[in-house]
């Protein structure tokens, strides 16, 4: 009877312990943003924002393209494609882009 009690209480330890796990130190906040797809260059996306106005971010070397819930590649992706793109700020603070899904026949992400 003992025992039980004991691997319970561990089990109950060991779960608490890993809803608190911190994430990997080079991976510490993910977001995401939709807006409007302008260019692909090298690792360079710049896209409009929902408020109009261009900005760029730097693409990660293993950046997923998606399309219409598809894997897609970065020449499928035209100019003024609406678009979302997930990043990622690393613990030295620079983002890169992760995902960016594309919108061409589906009407929402």
């Amino acid at each position: 009877m003992r025992t039980c009690i004991s691997l319970a209480t561990a089990f109950i330890l060991l779960t608490a312990i890993q809803s608190f796990a911190v994430p990997p130190k080079d991976q510490l906040a993910a977001d995401t943003h939709e807006g409007k797809f302008v260019s692909l260059s090298g690792d360079t996306l710049t896209m409009t924002g929902t408020n109009g106005k261009d900005h760029s971010h730097t693409v990660a070397t293993d950046v997923k393209y998606v399309v219409d819930g598809k894997d897609a590649k970065a020449s499928d992706f035209k100019p003024g494609m609406k678009i979302r793109v997930t990043t990622i700020k690393a613990a030295d603070g620079k983002t890169a882009v992760t995902t960016i899904e594309g919108l061409e026949k589906k009407s929402s992400f």
